[in-house]
């Protein structure tokens, strides 16, 4: 085999990968696209027992397609407040050396804090699961509207 032929098998097999891995981003951001509400949070005593319990709330996340997203309470803590606005962006981890546990980030804009990330996924059962930064397992569940 030739160099030329070589060079041609190789940026042909990387081109394949670099297309697979679009669509797959592309079909989750169309599931992530649209309004998102609460209700469950997961909280763990900190021995790995925690369970997702069921919470009344009016909290809701909004994806947009332009890589925002909008909630109408905080993004920087767990809370099922919704007594005010907060803004930020996300993306979706098409690449596994970036994140190999988790579907995305989200990065809320301002946090008091410093900024924080939180990282959601989309578990087999269906919605959304929003894990937050804390000491013990947390995290908060959505289902899409």
């Amino acid at each position: 085999m030739t160099m030329n032929r070589i060079i041609i098998v190789f940026l042909s097999f990387i081109l394949v990968n670099c297309s697979s891995g679009n669509n797959l981003s592309t079909d989750k951001n169309g599931e992530l696209i649209g309004r998102w509400r609460l209700t469950a949070q997961l909280t763990d005593p900190g021995d790995g027992s925690g369970v997702f319990s069921a919470v009344k709330s009016d909290k809701v996340l909004e994806f947009f397609s332009d890589g925002e997203v909008k909630v109408n309470g905080s993004m920087c803590y767990m809370t099922t407040n919704t007594n005010s606005e907060q803004t930020g962006t996300f993306e979706l981890v098409s690449d596994s050396s970036n994140d190999a546990n988790h579907d995305g980030i989200i990065k809320p804009d301002t946090c008091e804090f410093g900024s924080r990330n939180i990282y959601f996924d989309f578990p087999l059962d269906g919605g959304l699961i929003l894990w937050y930064t804390c000491i013990e397992a947390c995290g908060e569940k959505y289902e899409k509207l």
